[in-house]
């Protein structure tokens, strides 16, 4: 009887703690998601203060673009000189 009462104790006790681990988990992620999203908003202010804009690089028109093959890429005995 005792054991019962001592394992149904130790049950509560643990599904207490366990809540309570998720909740602070979850502050823990809120305060992170919130700390991230205060930076990008400030990082984007100065960017737009100092005139930074988004630019691409590369333009690679839509019949350029294929799928390489990395076996015959590996496989090939041209190799790529140092520029």
């Amino acid at each position: 009887m005792i054991v019962v009462l001592l394992g149904t104790l130790l049950f509560l006790v643990l599904a207490i703690l366990q809540a309570a681990w998720n909740e602070i988990e979850g502050r823990i992620l809120a305060a992170q998601r919130a700390c991230t999203v205060s930076g990008q908003y400030s990082t984007n202010i100065l960017a737009g203060m100092m005139n930074y804009s988004l630019k691409t690089y590369i333009e690679v028109p839509d019949e350029e673009r294929r799928s390489v093959s990395t076996r015959d890429l590996l496989r090939s005995r041209t190799r790529f000189a140092a520029p």
